[in-house]
């Protein structure tokens, strides 16, 4: 659906993206995430049209960007990290302004704004003035003018950024729609919400690809060891001075909100698990879970982009 080979942008001297290859499957909802001024948006910005790459190709489905750029563009639904809203219109004027410009046809025009108006969640805003809306509802706006042309593919720039914790997860329950359905690149500096609606994410770093893959994947190529999680029901403090016997055993996390609960670090050896198993049992702590666990991505970013 997208692909993207070997892309390169200068501005001056300045190298922001430097020979960037990956792909996007049909259906995908991929995190795409990086530190400040490590070209997201440059990159975002090439594979969307509004920017020409220095070197490389970037094609949309059938399309080059640069040989086709109409017809890939019809393909995409932007939504920028800081969307251009004309804050003096209404929600219903805007959307209606916007889809003339995207040249829908006037026989299903109305139907394509009822439709991204419903799912944008803004059915009881569309008489509101634009400049008098919050933050999140601001944003809504702009997703719905991504979703005019009912778009195979989605790009959002920091969507999330600046809303409140209720108007945050609003607008992540609207993407996890998506899943399956739409072809979506999510860019953000929120990890939370990456984890919470992608199913693989690519880091950029100083321009350049430092790791793609699902979470386990990336948790894997950051450390040598395993993690798992377990709960038990009773003796919590000698499950832990029992476990720290087990050869295998590198450490031991409780975690603070349930003291019952523990992360456990060990060498890769399922012989491992089975000790710990075998002695919560035999021990009868009362064992009611034991299951895998990754590193938190925060961790496994600043792992791939530190110095």
């Amino acid at each position: 659906m997208i692909q993207i080979e070997n892309l390169t942008k200068y501005y001056g001297l300045l190298k922001a993206v430097d020979n960037v290859t990956f792909t996007v499957s049909k259906g995908e909802v991929v995190g795409f995430l990086g530190p400040n001024a490590a070209g997201k948006t440059t990159t975002l910005r090439i594979i969307t049209g509004y920017f020409p790459p220095t070197t490389g190709k970037v094609r949309i489905g059938d399309y080059d960007v640069m040989d086709k750029p109409i017809e890939a563009k019809k393909m995409i639904g932007y939504m920028p990290e800081n969307p251009p809203l004309y804050t003096d219109m209404t929600v219903k004027s805007f959307l209606t302004f916007a889809a003339k410009i995207r040249s829908i046809p006037r026989k299903i025009r109305k139907e394509s704004i009822e439709k991204a108006i419903e799912l944008s969640g803004l059915t009881n805003h569309v008489k509101f003035i634009i400049g008098h809306l919050s933050k999140g509802y601001k944003q809504r706006v702009a997703l719905a003018q991504a979703l005019l042309h009912d778009p195979e593919i989605l790009i959002l720039d920091e969507p999330t950024a600046g809303l409140d914790a209720k108007e945050r997860m609003d607008l992540l329950n609207m993407i996890h729609e998506f899943i399956g359905k739409k072809t979506v690149v999510l860019s953000t500096h929120i990890l939370a919400d990456v984890e919470k609606v992608c199913n693989r994410v690519i880091i950029i770093h100083k321009g350049s690809i430092v790791a793609e893959g699902s979470y386990e994947m990336l948790s894997s190529s950051v450390t040598e060891n395993d993690r798992f999680a377990l709960t038990v029901l009773r003796n919590d403090d000698e499950v832990e001075q029992e476990l720290r016997l087990i050869d295998g055993i590198i450490n031991i996390t409780r975690n603070q909100d349930n003291p019952k609960r523990f992360t456990v670090e060990s060498i890769k050896d399922l012989a491992v698990k089975e000790k710990v198993a075998k002695v919560l049992v035999e021990k009868n702590y009362g064992l009611i879970e034991l299951s895998p666990s990754r590193l938190p991505l925060e961790e496994i970013f600043i792992e791939l982009t530190k110095q």
